[in-house]
């Protein structure tokens, strides 16, 4: 069993959710937690692989293994699908890039899916 440090997961996901997008397809989360419900907002499919792509590729360099990387990825824009429109979304992560900073927004949502993850 591989122990995560929770300190090293939530300042991973800080960086990695505020650098945001990157270049490569993932499997889905869903295919392997049937029970994730349905977020309620959707996002255009090249986005979502896009996002996945490059939180696995930053959380595997971060420490994690492929498969944590994927389940905390798919985790994250799950939760983003099911708390902002796609406009919201890009609005918080727009003025995330102007700031430098890592919104609460995307630093809650980053905290849940690790604790979700080291459960």
């Amino acid at each position: 069993m591989n122990i995560i440090n929770p300190f090293v997961i939530v300042s991973l996901f800080s960086f990695t959710l505020f650098l945001g997008f990157g270049l490569y397809p993932v499997s889905s989360f869903a295919q392997n937690h049937p029970t994730q419900p349905k977020p309620k907002y959707q996002y255009p499919q090249e986005i979502v692989n896009t996002y996945i792509s490059s939180c696995s590729q930053r959380s595997i360099q971060e420490g994690l293994t492929e498969q944590q990387a994927k389940t905390v990825c798919q985790c994250t824009i799950n939760q983003f699908q099911s708390r902002y429109s796609f406009e919201q979304f890009l609005k918080i992560y727009t003025q995330a890039q102007k700031t430098k900073e890592s919104p609460d927004e995307f630093v809650d949502v980053g905290i849940e899916c690790a604790t979700n993850l080291i459960q």
